[in-house]
């Protein structure tokens, strides 16, 4: 008989490596909300049902993202919010912003408040522009401008719940928003 030591051993080093594989790897996350519809949480009206991706943590960690990938990050105004958004334009490109939404994005409790950015935005380096696929839903980067690519957790590579809508994730880009530099 085992000793519950050995046991206890056993049972950490069996959970190791899918803990590895979901923090490092690929991981299953639900998503919230509507600015990402239709290609995510396409039923606005059903607010039970919510699609399920599978996120591919290693496409950031080899740097290959690119124009139309869907992603998640951490949200620059808030580290404790995790964002999805579709990457638009990568470092030296140019975007032609959304004119400012009506409503003022302020967070008294953070001492934030957003200046929208001015019509045409040059990508600096190390950095991307992401939006919302709903136009005016939710808060994108019409809002608080460029993100460091280093806030990229993952990339959102496939729908796998509801099993009606299982598949990849289309990419998408406008040519008539950006001027490409590649």
């Amino acid at each position: 008989m085992a000793a519950p030591w050995q046991k206890t051993r056993m049972l950490l080093l069996s959970i190791a490596p899918f803990l590895c594989v979901k923090e490092f790897v690929v991981s299953v996350s639900p998503i919230n909300g509507k600015s990402m519809c239709p290609t995510l949480n396409p039923d606005t009206l059903r607010h039970d049902q919510r699609d399920w991706v599978l996120l591919d943590k290693l496409a950031v960690q080899r740097e290959r993202i690119s124009h139309g990938d869907v992603v998640t990050f951490t949200a620059p105004h808030d580290p404790e919010l995790t964002l999805v958004k579709r990457v638009i334009a990568l470092e030296g490109d140019v975007v032609h912003t959304r004119p400012p939404p009506s409503l003022k994005y302020e967070y008294p409790e953070k001492n934030l408040k957003f200046t929208p950015p001015p019509r045409f935005v040059k990508i600096p380096k190390g950095h991307c522009w992401v939006e919302s696929d709903e136009s005016y839903r939710g808060i994108d980067s019409n809002v608080f401008g460029p993100i460091p690519i280093a806030l990229i957790e993952a990339r959102v590579k496939y729908i796998v719940w509801p099993i009606e809508r299982m598949g990849e994730v289309p990419k998408r880009f406008s040519l008539s928003k950006v001027d490409y530099s590649f």
